[in-house]
């Protein structure tokens, strides 16, 4: 099991009810793929440096995961099919 920092922003469209479920929602994911999600870390809304698909404002969410490669890739296809990601990273922690 290999260490992952997942950092995402969402639109600020969602409410913090809908953020609530997503984070669940990635939770599951997690878990389904036999890893562990170890801490999340929701900053909260925030202002971006530039404008991003019209929004001046996100919310910022750190994850960190513990999982393989695949549940890596299982949470960033999610990011990619979900309309309010702006953008994530996900980073290998040494």
């Amino acid at each position: 099991m290999r260490n992952y920092e997942v950092v995402f922003v969402a639109a600020p469209t969602l409410t913090s009810e809908e953020l609530e479920g997503f984070i669940n929602h990635i939770q599951t994911v997690v878990e389904g793929k036999n890893g562990k999600l170890v801490k999340i870390d929701n900053w909260g809304k925030k202002s971006l440096a530039y404008k991003i698909k019209r929004f001046r404002e996100a919310y910022y969410v750190v994850l960190s995961i513990e999982g393989d490669g695949g549940t890596i890739a299982e949470v960033e296809r999610r990011f990619r099919v979900t309309d309010t990601i702006i953008r994530f990273i996900s980073v290998r922690i040494d």
